[in-house]
């Protein structure tokens, strides 16, 4: 049986051309899955208030698994959802970066990013403690267990503010569920330029040092 998707794009103004470019090719060529809802809401400056409307459509819907693509990310893996399909874990992200200089990944494997391995060659998904919701994937066992809790509201911790993606990874691994990166996903996230993880290497781990010229 085919996974049941509901798809959800929260978009403040616009999207860009290549995210719904690239969105459109990864439903064409969907294999084991299927769009059960997709849905847009454009307006919405709150962006934890409009994950959270997401999540409760979903929750009421018959999709099985919950997929948000945000409307500045462009997959140049055009089978990334069926990749996180088969992946069958309870939350699984595409790994990125923040858009902007100096670049730091939207996720993190530890405690800090002071340990960020270098994800290239990895093929099997890495487990992480934040992933964000640009390009995640979650299963409905999952949804179930954080909606009453919190959701995607984000808060502080007594060490640092989570946003709200990293706040519904936090709630959830306190149900015991475990977050991924999935590394075979190539993301850009557009600003002025396509910001890439090729970036992030070449920078911090091809070129040892240059995190100091840019500081």
């Amino acid at each position: 049986m085919k996974a049941k998707i509901f798809i959800g794009l929260p978009i403040f103004r616009y999207y860009e051309f290549q995210m719904k470019h690239s969105l459109d090719d990864m439903i064409l060529q969907a294999k084991n899955w299927e769009v059960g809802i997709y849905r847009e809401m454009f307006g919405e400056s709150l962006i934890s208030r409009a994950r959270n409307h997401f999540l409760d459509w979903f929750l009421e819907s018959d999709c099985s698994h919950l997929f948000f693509m945000d409307a500045d990310i462009v997959s140049y893996t055009l089978d990334a959802i069926d990749i996180m399909i088969a992946d069958d874990l309870p939350i699984v992200a595409g790994a990125y970066v923040y858009k902007g200089y100096p670049l730091r990944p939207a996720f993190r494997i530890g405690k800090t990013n002071e340990d960020m391995a270098d994800l290239r060659d990895k093929l099997i998904p890495i487990k992480a403690r934040y992933v964000s919701a640009g390009f995640m994937l979650i299963r409905k066992d999952v949804a179930l267990r954080v909606v009453d809790i919190g959701g995607f509201v984000p808060f502080y911790n007594n060490v640092e503010y989570l946003s709200e993606d990293w706040a519904f990874c936090d709630r959830a691994r306190n149900k015991g569920f475990v977050c991924y990166i999935d590394p075979k996903i190539k993301l850009g996230h557009l600003g002025l330029y396509p910001f890439t993880m090729d970036d992030y290497y070449r920078i911090y781990i091809d070129k040892k040092g240059a995190r100091d010229e840019l500081s």
